[in-house]
């Protein structure tokens, strides 16, 4: 009777802090220095028993595999490239973090990984706050609404046991889309690829050249580039640039598989991304 009670009580104090509230705190709280944890508390609760400790120690792999990165030498490797190329071009190399969104878990890797969180500094806790903040939230944002092209949201969360979470049945890793029958079979078939699981294994550790500038002006101001010239340049290397790292694909731009614009055309910026090992 005690531990009932005990449950109730546990149960009723969860109604102080709903997985919105959570939600808002993740979306706006990015770069705050959380009290772990809080952090750690919330996320068990909101996504599943021991989801924490999953993230973190995913997260905490990632910065051990990018600290052991040299990379001098990839700079090394790329100096008769960029010796090839206009000296204005900013030219950077630096460790990431490569992301990309849940339904692309069954694409081809040059596919999967659209986004990056550049990694200046392996011991950069703010950081690494900044990408736990950023995955917690990229696992708790779906099970939320689901925007519909039309502009009528479709609210998944309206009962107090879906709100609170007081049910483990509203837990991220249990959540159920197939009981919103509002939901259409194209809709569905995104939906169906959601899970915690397949949300944390689109962050992945990796390297990123990037030949141009950090916006389209400042390429565009310091002049062109050939794409199939550089592109040989790099070819003729890759083995070099690669050689000390432990890596499983590197992952080239424009997809090089099929190309539907004129390849002599001049480019002004070129980013090639190499996806290291887990």
């Amino acid at each position: 009777m005690k531990k009932l009670e005990t449950y109730k009580s546990f149960l009723e104090s969860q109604k102080e802090y709903s997985i919105f509230d959570f939600y808002d705190y993740l979306r706006n709280n990015h770069w705050s220095n959380t009290d772990i944890s809080t952090l750690e508390r919330w996320t068990d609760h909101f996504v599943g028993a021991g989801w924490w400790q999953k993230i973190k120690s995913h997260v905490d792999r990632m910065f051990q595999i990018l600290s052991e990165v040299d990379l001098n030498h990839i700079k090394d490797a790329m100096l008769e490239i960029y010796d090839t190329l206009p000296d204005e071009k900013e030219k950077n190399i630096y460790c990431s973090v490569l992301y990309g969104d849940y339904e692309k878990i069954n694409d081809s890797n040059d596919l999967k990984y659209n986004g990056n969180m550049p990694i200046f500094e392996s011991d950069d806790m703010k950081r690494k706050s900044y990408i736990l903040h950023n995955i917690i939230f990229e696992i708790v944002r779906p099970t939320i609404s689901y925007s519909k092209i039309t502009g009528n949201d479709i609210e998944f969360r309206l009962t107090p046991e879906a709100y609170y979470v007081t049910d483990k049945k509203w837990q991220c890793q249990n959540f159920d889309f197939s009981e919103f029958t509002e939901l259409k079979d194209y809709e569905m078939k995104s939906l169906k690829l959601y899970s915690p699981e397949n949300v944390l294994s689109m962050y992945q550790p990796g390297i990123v050249i990037d030949i141009g500038g950090w916006s389209s002006v400042d390429s565009h101001r310091t002049g062109q580039m050939s794409l199939l010239d550089l592109e040989k340049e790099l070819d003729d290397r890759i083995d070099l640039i690669t050689a000390e790292l432990d890596y499983e694909e590197v992952l080239w731009p424009f997809s090089r598989k099929e190309r539907y614009f004129d390849t002599s055309s001049p480019i002004y910026d070129y980013t090639l991304k190499i996806l290291l090992k887990m």
